[in-house]
């Protein structure tokens, strides 16, 4: 990934990344690089910008499409930035797929709870999916059900190791939790 070489650092490969990543990516780069701020985490998209506009995962609008369609409430919770994270969804044309969304979340627990809140959610009415160990030991401590996607930061066997509810590798695969 070319952000390591922007810093100074010896570049490593998205894999490896993958296999290394522990927490959400600016703990990553902490623990790599020695620093952490938000100037970090504007560096980041600065640079992921820069390559590749990232996309997203081939499929996941035709599930958020089914899910609306079939008049489930969707919500977001990002580490990301709020400009950021309105930038994607624009971007990706995401518009109107959420009642609700909360970006530079620190703590994904404390936010899933304030997002169950101001939505009327129940725990038992909610599916947290998310693509970092993190997120799972979130969701199971927000007393929810936990889905782990194979397809973002971290790899299928760490996600397994934190016993989501399910764990899927595809967003066709959504389908069958929800119906």
């Amino acid at each position: 990934m070319k952000i390591f070489r922007k810093l100074g650092v010896k570049e490593m490969s998205f894999e490896e990344f993958r296999k290394r990543i522990a927490f959400n990516f600016i703990h990553f780069y902490n623990g790599v690089i020695r620093i952490f701020s938000q100037e970090l985490d504007k560096i980041f998209f600065r640079v992921i910008r820069s390559n590749d506009q990232p996309k997203p995962f081939p499929g996941i609008k035709e599930s958020l499409d089914f899910l609306r369609n079939k008049e489930i409430k969707l919500a977001v919770l990002s580490y990301h930035l709020q400009e950021e994270l309105e930038r994607d969804i624009k971007d990706w044309r995401f518009q109107g797929l959420f009642i609700d969304r909360e970006s530079n979340v620190k703590n994904k627990k404390r936010a899933i709870i304030r997002l169950m809140r101001r939505n009327n959610f129940k725990p038992e009415e909610t599916i947290y999916f998310g693509d970092m160990v993190l997120d799972i030991r979130a969701g199971k401590k927000a007393g929810v059900k936990t889905v782990a996607v194979s397809w973002g930061y971290q790899p299928r066997d760490k996600l397994r190791k934190a016993k989501p509810d399910f764990l899927i590798d595809n967003p066709s695969e959504i389908k069958r939790i929800i119906l």
